[in-house]
């Protein structure tokens, strides 16, 4: 087996990032003090480039990025020429954050990895002013990969669509969004984007985890001040009487090859017949907490196309068709995404996932 497959296979369960949390966010703030920088990309993108690496006839330094963000195996000479010490290294080791990868432990692979949060809105921070004259989170830790196990942390290129989608919403809100939800924060990509703006943000997830990577990841950038997190499966565990001015939501929209009895792997896998339930479920509960003065609802989502029909619009609109309080717009952002799970029984009699943005507001 190729030394990627030998790796992959000792690689048992998702990092808990409270396991060595002050270890990971020295390792976090010497990663940004070093410049670095690694826009994630899509799993099947991320085999390509592991596979060219595999093949590679000269091999070329092993650097932060090679481990931190592609998730090469690397040898403990090949951190250290990367720029890391020997302690640090050692430190990694010991928390677990570095793991062997074969049997002889001559090579290692990081648990975690760190993508860019720079990326999400550096094009509109350079050419508008005004609604969030802030600097993006620079890093978030997540999941390394492949992010196969049922609660691993995922971040990826829906995480930068979702991200350009809130904001692109939010600029166009004239009231001020004091109290801010994110629903299924993940990582809290959304959530942190807005914390320095925003009054107050909440974010929550369904298992205490994710949590805790929202946690570290708020303190890596100094966004914890005005945040709170709640472990709550969608609205159940957020107070009846709380009213917010925008709510955000990216919730998994799949449906998982691997759902087995346990339910699939949670960041994944959107539930129902067709992996809408989740997101038809998040509407339902979410509208009722929006402030009455023209609360915002942003709802960013893969959608299945069976026989050139939206399956996610045609309920939307049975549920919502006779609610004048609300004003819905729903578009298109991406026609064709995940295009490699067409080929599996599940998705047999779909033709196409697309993603779509949903903006739900309060009317006055």
């Amino acid at each position: 087996p190729s030394r990627q497959l030998q790796l992959t296979r000792a690689m048992s369960k998702v990092y808990d990032i409270e396991q060595g949390q002050e270890v990971a966010m020295a390792l976090g703030r010497f990663l940004i003090e070093r410049g670095y920088h690694f826009e994630t990309i899509t799993p099947e993108s991320h085999k390509r480039i592991l596979k060219r690496h595999t093949q590679m006839k000269e091999k070329k330094p092993i650097t932060l990025r090679d481990i931190f963000g592609w998730n090469y195996p690397f040898t403990k000479d090949e951190a250290t020429t990367a720029g890391l010490d020997l302690s640090m290294f050692e430190d990694l080791l010991r928390v677990g954050i570095f793991q062997g990868a074969d049997q002889g432990n001559t090579h290692y692979k990081s648990r975690l990895r760190f993508s860019s949060g720079s990326a999400l809105s550096s094009n509109w921070q350079a050419s508008r002013a005004g609604f969030i004259s802030h600097t993006t989170p620079k890093l978030y830790v997540h999941s390394s990969f492949p992010t196969e196990e049922e609660d691993a942390i995922f971040f990826g290129p829906d995480t930068y669509r979702y991200i350009e989608f809130v904001r692109s919403v939010a600029e166009r809100i004239k009231n001020p969004l004091r109290r801010v939800l994110d629903i299924g924060a993940g990582s809290g990509a959304g959530g942190l984007f807005f914390s320095e703006t925003a009054e107050h943000v909440t974010l929550t997830d369904i298992t205490e985890k994710p949590l805790r990577f929202v946690q570290f990841n708020a303190a890596l950038n100094k966004r914890h001040a005005k945040i709170t997190t709640i472990k709550s499966d969608i609205m159940k565990s957020v107070p009846k009487d709380a009213r917010f001015d925008f709510i955000m939501s990216n919730p998994p929209y799949m449906i998982d090859d691997d759902a087995t009895e346990s339910g699939g792997r949670t960041y994944r896998h959107g539930g129902g017949r067709y992996g809408t339930e989740l997101s038809m479920n998040i509407v339902k509960e979410a509208v009722e907490h929006l402030n009455e003065d023209g609360g915002c609802m942003a709802l960013y989502t893969g959608v299945p196309i069976v026989e050139g029909e939206d399956i996610f619009l045609t309920d939307l609109k049975k549920e919502y068709q006779d609610r004048p309080d609300l004003s819905i717009d729903y578009r298109e952002i991406d026609v064709d995404v995940w295009g490699e799970e067409l080929s599996t029984p599940l998705y047999e009699k779909i033709e196409r996932i697309s993603v779509v943005g949903v903006t739900i507001t309060k009317n006055k």
